[in-house]
């Protein structure tokens, strides 16, 4: 296979030993100077995900590329066992295995418990066929069961997971009582063992990355109540800082803001503040949703008490005054102390209503029913662009680049994988290629996805594959190739690559 290869490779671009593209003169051009890049997750860096609806990643992919994280379902127990010890995880694996084809980390949520007995406006995630108290020892083991299996079933398909259990709970389970607070502490504990114990019977512990996830403005006697501690000089709550301390992270929902001055984004960096400073017992932090609704260019008279609510040029410029104050406060010593790690928009895009929704809270987006965009949608493009390519702020980090040989490419490029944040990609050198547009053809030695960023465009093959072919855009400011997978950490060997200029496509 070796001699087959280099059989075919013609000769090498002398400056720097790169190789040109196996095959005719006629159909395929020499490659330009390519290096393969290898990045590890920052210890200080921020990364951005959406919300996308549960169906729009792909349309999220082609809008803001490649993205290192992504918010992702809603899964309640009584939706996975439809029937006692019957299962059905097909939705999340299909929906974390895309994600991992477009290069991104998911995060999802199991809702196990939160019901009727926590807070009365919730419906119950318990399945009907069980006894409806978690303290049931027939529910409890049940539960216990449950998980156990999901994280079996979703971490041997998808080879890694970040997952929260019982998402927001300061809501969904509001536990205002010492007794609430006792059994969602003992219930959450019980879980955190059951998935951890999965992972490693299947040797995946160190891919199991398990949240809480916090929410609430610390300002109202609602959430006060829950922690029973002032918001100044605060006692944490030792429920909540025993579930943080069997986690990964932390995480945080929040959607807190000035109602007197809503551009303002400096309440919703001190709620954040807060709960780093007094729950994340220095751990990293993942902000999994803020959003700011546009209601009110809707609903002119639409008022809300726990959410960001504007209109939508005061949803720009509240993203506007946001962004560069992430940055600057999530340097050590800044009020978000260097911790927080993720920062996910609710939403992508608006939604329709909903039969449980009113109709005012659909527009968190920032794209129109109608598909058009709102005024914050460049804005936060740009915004997000600075941020992830400043090597001070970025999610990861260069680990080592090498200049590729045409020997290597005989021998066939290793490329990995491992996360949003943790991976290779080779690096083309355009400067001195024609601009126009090219087709771009890759051969794998085993099936995958292929992600290609080029003049400022995102583009994909998730179909898994061994062959991938790509028109793009090609200009003098360099080419990205990313090899990626349903399964991380996902690995492939490049054994071919064929580099097409298209006629008559030279840029005016």
């Amino acid at each position: 296979m070796k001699t087959a290869i280099a059989k075919h490779l013609a000769a090498l671009i002398l400056a720097g030993g790169a190789f040109a593209a196996p095959a005719s003169a006629s159909s395929a051009e020499k490659l330009p100077p390519v290096e393969k890049v290898s990045v590890e997750a920052s210890e200080s860096g921020l990364g951005f995900g959406f919300w996308a609806n549960n169906r729009y990643s792909e349309r999220v992919f082609d809008d803001f590329g490649r993205r290192p994280y992504e918010r992702f379902g809603f899964f309640s127990w009584n939706s996975i066992e439809r029937a006692p010890g019957q299962y059905d995880t097909r939705k999340i694996i299909e929906g974390v295995q895309l994600l991992h084809r477009l290069g991104t980390t998911p995060i999802i949520s199991l809702n196990n418990i939160s019901g009727p007995w926590f807070n009365r406006a919730k419906k119950s995630q318990i399945p009907a066929f069980y006894p409806q108290d978690i303290t049931d020892q027939k529910t409890r083991a049940a539960g216990l069961r449950y998980i156990d299996r999901v994280i079996r079933e979703v971490l041997e398909a998808t080879g890694s997971l970040v997952v929260c259990f019982d998402y927001e709970m300061m809501w969904h389970c509001r536990p205002d009582t010492p007794e609430k607070q006792q059994l969602l502490h003992d219930w959450f504990l019980e879980a955190v063992a059951a998935a951890r114990g999965a992972a490693a019977e299947i040797g995946l512990s160190e891919q199991l990355k398990i949240i809480p996830i916090v929410n609430g403005a610390v300002d109202t006697p609602t959430t006060l109540k829950l922690l029973n501690s002032p918001a100044e000089n605060h006692t944490p709550a030792r429920w909540l800082t025993d579930m943080v301390s069997v986690c990964d992270y932390l995480a945080i929902d929040s959607y807190d803001f000035d109602k007197e001055d809503p551009t303002n984004p400096e309440k919703t960096l001190r709620t954040l503040a807060f709960w780093i400073r007094n729950y994340s017992l220095g751990k990293p932090v993942l902000v999994t949703e803020f959003g700011y609704s546009t209601g009110v260019s809707y609903y002119p008279d639409y008022k809300t008490h726990y959410h960001a609510t504007g209109t939508e040029e005061q949803q720009h410029d509240f993203y506007a005054a946001l962004f560069p104050r992430l940055v600057e406060e999530n340097r050590p010593g800044g009020l978000l102390n260097g911790q927080v790690r993720c920062f996910c928009l609710w939403m992508y895009s608006d939604i329709s209503t909903k039969k449980s929704t009113p109709a005012r809270e659909n527009h968190f987006g920032m794209i129109r029913l109608d598909g058009s965009r709102k005024p914050s949608f460049e804005l936060v493009h740009r915004e997000i662009d600075a941020i992830e390519s400043d090597p001070q702020s970025a999610p990861s980090r260069e680990r080592a680049r090498e200049r590729l040989t045409d020997k290597q490419f005989g021998e066939g490029i290793a490329m990995r994988y491992g996360s949003g944040c943790d991976y290779d990609y080779l690096q083309f050198d355009t400067r001195e290629c024609p601009a126009g547009t090219y087709t771009v053809t890759v051969k794998y030695a085993h099936p995958g996805a292929l992600l290609i960023h080029s003049a400022g465009k995102w583009y994909r093959s998730t179909d898994e594959q061994r062959t991938h072919s790509l028109t793009v855009e090609v200009d003098g400011e360099g080419l990205q190739l990313y090899a990626t997978g349903s399964r991380f950490p996902f690995e492939q060997r490049i054994e071919k690559i064929e580099w097409k200029r298209n006629n008559n496509t030279e840029k005016r």
